[in-house]
């Protein structure tokens, strides 16, 4: 189910873009080939906040809702491409929660210190871009 939900959350959240921006919109590292957005999962957690709000389940029992928080990159191929990835930022900003089939996904900018930032776009193998990191907030519906 987890595995399920994540992809629910990372779709949805590409689906704005997609339909905001124009732009094509892939999951993953930027490839050579295909112009356009990136959303690149960084890390998992589970939202132990959530996680305190107990709800009854359909066998009656109270259990807490399924909730988990995806560190996310975004980013835009070819590097220069700043006007693509500002209007990813501007996108996100007007809609800080994105309704999915399942649940609700908050999205919060997470800016990284120069270093960490350095990092991660090394580790996705972006040489001479930039981008910006969010994380996603999922709660299922109750």
């Amino acid at each position: 189910m987890t595995r399920k939900l994540i992809k629910d959350e990372i779709d949805a959240l590409c689906q704005v873009l997609r339909g905001q921006s124009g732009r094509d919109v892939f999951v993953g590292r930027p490839d050579e080939r295909s112009s356009g957005l990136y959303v690149l999962p960084l890390n998992v957690f589970p939202n132990a906040e959530a996680r305190k709000a107990p709800r009854t389940s359909r066998a009656g029992t109270v259990e807490p809702p399924l909730s988990v928080r995806i560190q996310v990159l975004i980013t835009a191929h070819p590097a220069k491409d700043l006007e693509g990835l500002g209007r990813a930022i501007q996108i996100l900003h007007e809609h800080p929660i994105i309704e999915s089939d399942v649940g609700l996904v908050k999205v919060i900018f997470a800016p990284q210190p120069l270093d960490a930032m350095l990092s991660i776009l090394s580790w996705a193998g972006i040489d001479n871009g930039t981008g910006a990191c969010y994380e996603l907030s999922f709660t299922e519906k109750p």
